[in-house]
């Protein structure tokens, strides 16, 4: 079955195909929202094989709904591969799907302890379990590392390494303290850097003075910071 989403605000719609239990874009409706000039290059250059499809080969598959009349050649993609061209984007475009991961993506994360994603070969049952604050750290860095290798992360655990055995799990997983949780610093776009700050569901999320100094000498040179 095929639907059509619209965003009036940005000017945009994009078409979806529901192909078994998952969500297919229209890859060129994608590319051309992202303002790349040459979608077809778009897609060979940033989405990974595996994250697309043709419509013709899923006509006769798992295809729910009605038979779709589109060209059987029209590339499709994965919601990974959906996120693969937006973070490929320099454009202010890509900025709207960056915002809704740090404002949306994230918190959800925070307050219920998972969060669903699409990537099944690195999730099992499609699902991370957040056991602890390091652990949501440990898994925010991993994604980040194996999906987008040219990204220069820093992680930092800062206050949350309060006790002995925080410090020495912290430690094995390579998180340094006296600073945010997490700080990004060659992000596409305007900032020169992002500077994330996590807060656990247990905690009262609200930052400690020296952090709220930090930040703001953070963001007096060119950072976007996030808590």
């Amino acid at each position: 079955m095929e639907k059509l989403f619209r965003n009036r605000e940005l000017n945009v719609s994009v078409r979806t195909v529901k192909s078994s239990e998952e969500v297919l874009f229209y890859a060129k409706d994608v590319a051309e929202f992202l303002g790349y000039s040459n979608t077809g290059k778009a897609v060979r250059n940033h989405v990974w094989e595996e994250d697309k499809c043709t419509l013709g080969s899923i006509q006769r598959g798992a295809l729910e709904g009605t038979p779709l009349k589109g060209q059987p050649g029209s590339i499709l993609i994965t919601e990974q591969g959906l996120y693969q061209l937006i973070f490929g984007s320099e454009l202010n475009t890509a900025k709207n799907f960056r915002r809704w991961v740090f404002t949306e993506v994230l918190p959800a994360i925070r307050k219920t302890g998972s969060y669903n994603l699409s990537d099944r070969r690195s999730l099992r049952y499609n699902q991370i379990i957040i056991l602890n604050e390091t652990d949501l750290h440990h898994i925010v860095v991993s994604y980040i590392r194996d999906n987008y290798p040219e990204a220069v992360i820093v992680p930092g655990l800062g206050e949350y390494q309060d006790t002995v055995s925080k410090r020495c799990d912290a430690w094995k997983k390579g998180y340094k303290g006296g600073q945010p949780d997490l700080i990004i610093e060659n992000p596409m776009g305007d900032y020169k850097g992002f500077a994330i700050e996590f807060k656990s569901p247990k905690g009262t999320g609200v930052i400690s003075e020296n952090q709220d100094i930090l930040f703001r000498k953070l963001r007096g040179i060119g950072y976007m910071t996030m808590v």
